[in-house]
């Protein structure tokens, strides 16, 4: 089973799991590793009081072609009505323009929600990836 199996059975599960708690933007990525800075799109979804699962994909732009693709799960911890605080963990796969090799790694990290206005919503993720690809990754940007 290769990767795009993965990201396919993961998509095509959401329509099943309920809809209520899913969120989708996109931001900036800088990578501590090389001072890399990519563009990105994460989507989260709800899947129980406490529970959450991310997915997400990075585009670094600098320092030659390369992608991440993340898949965390998500602990709630609520700081007000609507906002959270969420330790997060999951696997991390990052392919660099100057090999064939798909790098595999674990994400630890912490992802807050803030809401700006009506649906539009601030987020912000700092997390370390250990692995092959060893490195502190923050990224921000808009949700809805």
């Amino acid at each position: 089973m290769n990767i795009r199996h993965i990201i396919t059975c993961l998509l095509l599960t959401l329509p099943f799991l309920g809809i209520s708690q899913f969120h989708i933007g996109g931001g900036l990525s800088y990578v501590e590793r090389g001072n890399e800075v990519g563009l990105g799109a994460k989507a989260t979804l709800g899947l129980a009081e406490f529970w959450g699962a991310a997915l997400g994909t990075d585009l670094i732009l600098t320092n030659g072609a390369k992608f991440s693709i993340n898949a965390d799960a998500h602990y709630r911890l609520r700081l007000g009505e609507n906002t959270s605080i969420n330790p997060l963990a999951g696997l991390n796969f990052t392919k660099f323009s100057d090999n064939s090799d798909l790098d595999i790694g674990i994400n630890l990290g912490v992802f807050t929600m803030i809401p700006l206005q009506d649906r539009l919503n601030l987020y912000i993720e700092p997390k370390i990836t250990v692995g092959t690809f060893n490195s502190f990754v923050l990224s921000a940007g808009i949700m809805l």
